[in-house]
């Protein structure tokens, strides 16, 4: 009976040994991923102002191509930070999503 118990003992401390190398792992992981998820968003933010920056010098020519053209930059813009927002939808802590709603 006793050689039981130590052997279940022995295998709960193995796979303990398992299951903590393992969450180490997958959070250097996460991490990893978090600083892709920055490093995205900085280029993201870079691309953001330059587009607006040209969307705000004025157009001197009124060809249906051209204006076209422009309203799909403005269409690209938005979709850039609407993916800004979604990426960093899950890394908001607790107390940025309480401001969010108190200030709607």
């Amino acid at each position: 009976m006793i050689y039981v118990l130590f052997l279940t003992n022995i295998v709960t401390l193995f796979s303990l040994y398992l299951m903590t190398k393992r969450s180490l792992k997958l959070v250097e992981k996460l991490d990893e991923i978090g600083l892709q998820v920055e490093e995205s968003l900085d280029i993201i933010d870079e691309s953001y102002k330059n587009v607006s920056r040209h969307l705000k010098s004025p157009v001197l020519f009124d060809d249906p191509v051209v204006t076209t053209m422009i309203k799909d930059v403005k269409n690209s813009r938005e979709a850039m930070l609407l993916i800004a927002n979604k990426v960093m939808t899950p890394f908001e802590t607790s107390e940025e999503k309480e401001e969010d709603r108190t200030i709607s």
